[in-house]
């Protein structure tokens, strides 16, 4: 059995065809003992992406989740 160590493709609720938010992706990734992530959202000039402020925002987003 393969043990995972991080995941490398995971979208938030921004990006459209997904539905969590940037904390419960964490949270999800914590419960599966996952020691990264990338949140990879998609570019605003995809069709379903999110607003460029979105990106701008991250920085403080990350900085805002309280994690154990």
């Amino acid at each position: 059995m393969k043990t995972f160590i991080a995941d490398i493709h995971t979208h938030t609720g921004a990006r459209g065809h997904a539905k969590d938010t940037m904390r419960a992706v964490c949270q999800s990734a914590l419960k599966k003992w996952l020691k990264k992530i990338a949140i990879t959202d998609h570019v605003p000039a995809i069709p379903g992406g999110p607003n460029v402020i979105y990106f701008m925002s991250l920085p403080r987003l990350a900085r805002g989740i309280d994690l154990p």
